[in-house]
């Protein structure tokens, strides 16, 4: 198993899956944070304040693929940190969010 950041892959891996995410859920440009846990959550991210966030969190065995990553700004993304989606959110915006990713095609 690797360590630390060569879960996440290289440099060019990291910014393909930013990209794919700007292009399913936004314009290719901007897109929204997904999470928005945070009260001063950023509501339309760019390439620079977009970070993945994973569904399944990593200490709970999650990866890096299409299916477990979602957009969310670095606020919302700090406040998570590995904690499940159900800890964070209700489970009404649990069920909103996936039906979003099922509609852009991320499920």
């Amino acid at each position: 198993m690797r360590a630390g950041g060569e879960l996440r892959g290289s440099a060019s891996d990291r910014r393909a899956r930013k990209m794919k995410l700007l292009l399913k859920f936004g314009t290719g440009i901007t897109c929204p944070c997904l999470l928005r846990i945070h009260p001063c959550c950023e509501r339309q991210l760019s390439f620079g304040t977009l970070t993945v966030d994973r569904l399944i969190p990593g200490s709970a065995g999650g990866r890096y693929v299409w299916g477990n990553i979602l957009p969310a700004c670095i606020r919302c993304n700090e406040r998570r940190r590995d904690k499940p989606l159900r800890h964070v959110m209700s489970s009404r915006r649990v069920k909103t969010l996936m039906a979003r990713m099922e509609k852009a095609g991320a499920l």
